[in-house]
């Protein structure tokens, strides 16, 4: 190999070390439990993902993949027969940008998302890849089973294991439908009480 090619290799390896970690992007990823996911989520939304598309982010800084699933079946609001939402993190072209914490997904996969969603804007997922979870089958039973994401990134709130915790352990996907309906009713009842002292306290405020 002459002189000038191993510059020019030289000068690529080079390149390429310096511009990866410049679209590395971290993450402080805080440790959600069911509830907190179930009531920070304004859509849970069941569905194969159909395409993805990597476009720039808006600040120009890393890449983001726009992913499109088409919904089946809806556990919490309802944002119609499709849905489109950002992730951190994509490929384009020879640059790729990563982001811990952040999920990543394939076409055709069958995914439960979690989404918080508000005016205009893409819905995001909550707790990064906390709020997605796969259904896969179950290769003994035939029957279709979610498991449970992993934490990544750099995790801000410890999180104990417990023996036996669903939350960890791969379920039915009609034992975790009927655990977010838990979720819902739970949420639904603690924000009761809530809403009756505001009621009274109104009423309080006219009689004076």
């Amino acid at each position: 190999m002459g002189l000038a090619m191993r510059l020019k290799t030289c000068t690529l390896v080079l390149c390429a070390i310096v511009l990866v970690p410049a679209f590395a992007r971290a993450t402080s990823v805080r440790a959600l439990d069911f509830q907190t996911l179930t009531k920070n989520a304004d859509v849970i939304a069941h569905g194969q993902v159909v395409a993805l598309a990597s476009q720039w982010a808006s600040d120009r800084n890393g890449i983001d993949t726009v992913v499109t699933v088409l919904v089946s079946d809806y556990l919490k609001g309802n944002l119609g027969a499709q849905i489109v939402f950002r992730v951190p993190g994509g490929k384009i072209g020879r640059l790729r940008s990563v982001t811990a914490g952040a999920p990543a997904f394939e076409e055709g996969e069958d995914v439960i998302v979690f989404l918080a969603a508000s005016g205009p804007a893409f819905p995001r997922i909550v707790g990064f890849n906390q709020g997605v979870f796969r259904v896969r089958v179950d290769q003994g039973s035939g029957a279709r089973v979610v498991a449970s994401p992993l934490l990544a990134g750099e995790v801000t709130t410890p999180t104990p294991l417990v023996r036996g915790d669903l939350s960890r352990a791969a379920v039915s996907l009609q034992q975790f439908q009927a655990r977010v309906q838990s979720a819902l009713q739970q949420e639904a009842r603690s924000a009761r009480p809530a809403s009756s002292a505001a009621v009274v306290g109104k009423a309080a405020r006219r009689v004076r």
